[in-house]
């Protein structure tokens, strides 16, 4: 049988190219991630050797409040990651409880659910400090994003879901309101 021709078992020379283009972005995006392509950065930009203090700056920077999957491709965005850096730290603690006095609201959230396992004093005392603040905060969820009322965010925190979903690394579906 000739190569060429699109009967029996072999794929169509399209679906090879396509599948060769696609398999050739994976590869990029996934260097440009790791860090292991270098990339232009900005001169005046430091980046911290030390990972707990990458991490630290991460969260404490935060614009939104994330699931530890988004978009399409279920990636886990670099808050998780930043997250389960501090968590796995000895003084993971000591870092989160920083953040609720340091970080913007949505850093105070993640460390809010880092603080869920751990110093449950600390916690209950966050959590109603966070719920008084009030507000809103920008969430994603999987591939949906939009304002959440920072309580209503307190309230899944103390539930135990995001810390669990941070750990796991999979999204957890949001219940029915």
């Amino acid at each position: 049988m000739d190569p060429t021709s699109h009967g029996g078992s072999m794929l169509p020379q399209r679906a090879v190219s396509l599948a060769a283009i696609a398999w050739s972005f994976g590869v990029v995006a996934l260097l440009l991630r790791s860090g292991l392509m270098p990339t232009a950065q900005p001169p005046s930009t430091h980046i911290p050797d030390d990972p707990l203090t990458l991490a630290t700056s991460v969260l404490r920077a935060s614009p939104r409040f994330t699931s530890a999957t988004v978009g399409y491709a279920g990636m886990t965005p670099n808050e998780v990651l930043a997250w389960r850096v501090i968590f796995l730290s000895p003084d993971g603690q000591k870092v989160f409880t920083t953040l609720l006095s340091t970080a913007s609201p949505a850093g105070k959230l993640f460390a809010l659910a880092g603080l869920r396992y751990g110093d449950s004093l600390a916690f209950v005392r966050a959590a109603s400090q966070l719920r008084a603040m009030g507000g809103t905060v920008q969430t994603v969820r999987g591939c949906l994003g939009g304002p959440e009322a920072i309580a209503d965010i307190v309230s899944t925190i103390e539930q135990g879901d995001w810390t669990r979903e941070f750990i796991v690394g999979t999204t957890i579906p949001v219940p029915p309101r």
